[in-house]
């Protein structure tokens, strides 16, 4: 089974979400534990890393298989999840 880990940008922002979209967050985020691929892979310049939607939001991750480890780099509304994309 997979750990997650949070970058302190994607921690921060799970925090601001509203309460029902952290609930829906935790909820999406035991799901990609089960099923690392669930998400979609991203194209051009975020190749290797996918998303996941839930509602109006999206979770920008990444998986490391030789440590088992899934990365979540952001977590956004739609319209600004790939504002901006730094590391």
């Amino acid at each position: 089974m997979y750990q997650v880990k949070f970058t302190k940008l994607a921690e921060k922002q799970f925090l601001k979400l509203p309460k029902k979209f952290q609930k829906l967050c935790r909820k999406s985020i035991n799901k990609l534990i089960q099923y690392p691929k669930v998400g979609e892979p991203l194209k051009g310049e975020l190749k290797g890393f996918y998303k996941l939607r839930f509602s109006r939001y999206r979770i920008v991750y990444q998986l490391l298989h030789q440590s088992i480890t899934i990365v979540i780099f952001k977590i956004r509304h739609r319209k600004d999840i790939y504002k901006k994309f730094r590391f």
